[in-house]
């Protein structure tokens, strides 16, 4: 009798102890998702803010590529002049 105890008491520490490792994994992984989850607000947020600066300045936009591209016309045309 005493020896089916002893037993019922070692298989229930390994219980216990299988079950505070799985206990422990599952707060690792629980934190790890939260961090992520944090990194990705925090890029969405990055991203909105992105987007917004954007779409309130599209006079700007427009005329920065104009102006690049008159750039790059003058450039080769400079370029073709040098060539002769």
């Amino acid at each position: 009798m005493l020896t089916a105890l002893l037993s019922r008491m070692q298989t229930t520490a390994a219980t216990m102890r299988r079950r505070q490792a799985l206990a422990a994994e599952a707060e690792r992984v629980l934190t790890a998702q939260a961090q992520e989850q944090v990194r990705l607000e925090r890029e969405r947020g990055e991203l909105r803010a992105l987007v917004m600066d954007f779409s309130t300045r599209p006079a700007a936009l427009t005329a920065g590529v104009v102006e690049s591209a008159r750039q790059q016309s003058a450039e080769r045309a400079c370029m073709r002049y040098d060539t002769w």
